[in-house]
């Protein structure tokens, strides 16, 4: 059994968890087995959709011949059952001899296991990994890394409301913390923090952090924080503690990945949605 962990910089190791570094070492060769076990939608591939992938500039007979001498590879390196479809027009991976860290992260989201995906999720997916040479491959991998960014920054969110539910300060903070680390620039989810902090005594902190927070979206983003979150830091630094909301268990809302998705466009996801907490 073969395992790919695709969250962070990806590895495929073999059962005694060596590095198969031959095929890692082929960037093309490693990417296309990337793109045959991670896809989204778990199923087969269709030969032609692959080829544009991959071989973009070549013409369709020479990009067949590259398409065909990968594959001859991986089973040559894998074994001649790695891949399912061998002469069908589409092609998949066998599971039965490859596990993903990805599948793993969506199966546990799936069964309502939610610090069971969150450890799977090891960092963004193929953080580093790219191949210049055929953009189709990097448009796939964006769009993958945004939508597990969302689902991991979704699954964190609900955990912290559960936590604030539960009037557990630590856990909260453990979880708001998780969920801003998946979206970097939310203000909504950074006045949480602040506001747990403030309660707990540790107003300095929560000002610090606030402050450190607007001075991040001034750097990376060119926007100063909203006025609800310098309200918040000016609340907080005067010591006006009575007029923050202490928990927020009571505001739950279900986060929908359908057309209403309040993070429809990326932009909406690194900087968040106002009233998302």
């Amino acid at each position: 059994m073969f395992r790919m962990c695709a969250f962070g910089d990806p590895i495929l190791s073999d059962e005694d968890d060596r590095p198969l570094n031959g095929i890692m070492r082929r960037t093309k060769l490693f990417a296309l087995l990337i793109f045959l076990t991670c896809d989204e939608l778990n199923r087969p591939q269709r030969r032609e959709e692959v080829v544009a992938t991959f071989w973009p500039e070549s013409d369709g007979a020479r990009g067949r011949n590259s398409l065909r001498q990968s594959l001859h590879i991986l089973r040559d390196e894998l074994g001649p059952d790695i891949l399912d479809g061998n002469g069908s027009p589409g092609l998949s991976v066998n599971r039965s001899r490859i596990t993903c860290d990805v599948e793993a992260f969506t199966q546990a989201v799936n069964a309502g296991w939610p610090e069971a995906a969150l450890d799977a999720y090891k960092g963004d997916f193929l953080s580093g990994f790219s191949l210049p040479d055929s953009p189709e491959f990097g448009a796939w991998a964006d769009e993958r890394r945004y939508d597990l960014r969302v689902t991991a920054a979704t699954v964190a969110r609900g955990l912290a409301l559960q936590a604030e539910e539960k009037r557990d300060l630590t856990e909260a903070l453990t979880w708001w913390r998780r969920t801003l680390r998946h979206r970097p620039f939310d203000e909504a989810v950074m006045r949480r923090i602040g506001s747990l902090l403030a309660w707990s005594g540790n107003r300095g902190q929560a000002v610090s952090e606030l402050e450190a927070f607007g001075g991040r979206m001034t750097t990376e983003l060119g926007l100063g924080p909203s006025g609800e979150t310098l309200d918040l830091l000016e609340k907080i630094s005067a010591g006006r503690i009575d007029d923050i909301d202490e928990w927020a268990g009571h505001r739950r809302t279900r986060w929908s990945r359908g057309s209403e998705h309040p993070w429809r466009r990326r932009a909406d996801y690194l900087v968040g949605d106002p009233d998302a907490a």
